[in-house]
């Protein structure tokens, strides 16, 4: 299934419409944004994917998986490399320019989302106190 099958899948199990979906991002995000990610004809940002992986409770890997294996082998077919042989296992420094490794990249990615869960639970609390 795609990033955008999932989504829909993933919505539905918990009993949600587009609406509510886009309500995760603000009052003023509209439902054309989720129904066009969807319908395969776009993806969220980095900071909207955040927010839907933990508003549904739903990891990147498994929205990813098999978007991410299918655009792996286009690319191989297309180059005629396979990726994981080409990746640094370190980071490579050009001059003063830095450059992560992927290893590095998905233990940052990693911390990000764990962060945001954090947040987003530490403000659901405060709105619950309030209350």
């Amino acid at each position: 299934m795609t990033f955008s099958e999932k989504l829909l899948k993933r919505r539905e199990e918990m009993n949600l419409d587009q609406d509510d979906v886009a309500e995760f991002f603000g009052e003023n995000f509209s439902r054309q944004s989720v129904s066009k990610w969807e319908s395969g004809n776009g993806y969220p940002n980095v900071k909207n994917l955040l927010v839907l992986a933990v508003k549904l409770d739903f990891s990147l890997d498994d929205f990813f998986s098999e978007d991410l294996s299918r655009i792996k082998k286009e690319i191989e077919l297309n180059e005629g490399i396979t990726i994981e042989n080409n990746l640094p296992k370190d980071n490579v420094e050009l001059g003063d320019l830095i450059i992560p490794s992927a290893k590095a990249i998905s233990e940052t990615f990693s911390t990000a989302i764990e962060n945001l869960k954090k947040d987003i639970i530490s403000k659901s609390d405060n709105n619950k106190e309030e209350v």
